[in-house]
């Protein structure tokens, strides 16, 4: 991280002598899919096994389908024509893929019954990449322009909780697993068109970076919190997307 933090200061300090006063800042939103082990897990029905990294230790992540939005700032470069600096801040919302999903839907199933309530809620993803980078746009004709781009940075993980409910008719017990924060080394590339420079369409690669998910688990009995969390110790995930995104540029 410190590499990366002092590589981004550089490369923003350098820029700064060579920019243009008119700048662009755009507003983007759209949707993600993850992929590689990021999108996977092995869920094994008939012998009630799960390789998922949230829980065990496993590189497969279980993540699924999801949202982005986001701002990034293009300032232009005078020395060059069509070339900018770009700075741009996201949020990656991944739901849990249904591999996940299903597995706990089968567990509560097999194991509820008319005097026991179970509710299992799994956790999302929230990824936070702030990148610094360039980006070169070519004018096609007057009101279409094509782009490359591509940026480097720090992303931050956020995990919700995994909780599991049980009750019965003289007690109800909560078991929950809380995430630690991680904070990786990420970077992206993409490409895109512009309409009448004020719209886009893009597709973007993004790696958010490679982090263990840790955390701690507690219990709560019948509203009271049990002594004695224990530390949780699951897998190293790679955080992977591919962003379809549409941008409105002012």
């Amino acid at each position: 991280m410190k590499k990366a933090t002092f590589t981004i200061a550089m490369l923003t300090l350098l820029s700064c002598g060579a920019l243009q006063a008119q700048n662009t800042i755009s507003l983007r939103f759209g949707g993600i899919m993850p992929t590689s082990d990021y999108a996977d897990v092995m869920a094994d029905y008939s012998n009630d096994v799960l390789r998922y990294g949230l829980v065990d230790n496993a590189k497969k992540g279980g993540a699924g389908m999801g949202l982005t939005a986001g701002v990034q700032a293009r300032f232009g470069v005078k020395s060059v024509s069509g070339l900018g600096i770009i700075v741009s801040g996201d949020v990656f919302f991944n739901s849990t893929n249904s591999d996940v999903s299903d597995y706990f839907e089968d567990f509560v199933d097999d194991n509820e019954s008319s005097t026991r309530e179970i509710s299992v809620t799994t956790p999302v993803y929230f990824q936070i990449p702030l990148l610094v980078g360039l980006n070169y746009t070519y004018d096609l004709k007057d009101n279409i322009a094509i782009y490359g781009e591509g940026g480097i940075g720090a992303n931050v993980r956020i995990l919700t909780d995994f909780e599991l409910y049980q009750a019965t008719a003289t007690q109800e017990q909560i078991n929950t697993l809380g995430y630690d924060i991680a904070t990786t080394f990420a970077f992206k590339v993409g490409a895109g068109v512009v309409f009448g420079k004020k719209y886009s369409l893009g597709i973007d690669f993004y790696n958010h970076g490679t982090a263990k998910a840790t955390g701690e688990e507690t219990r709560e009995v019948n509203g009271v919190t049990q002594s004695g969390t224990q530390n949780f110790k699951g897998g190293k995930i790679t955080g992977t997307n591919v962003a379809l995104r549409f941008g409105i540029n002012f």
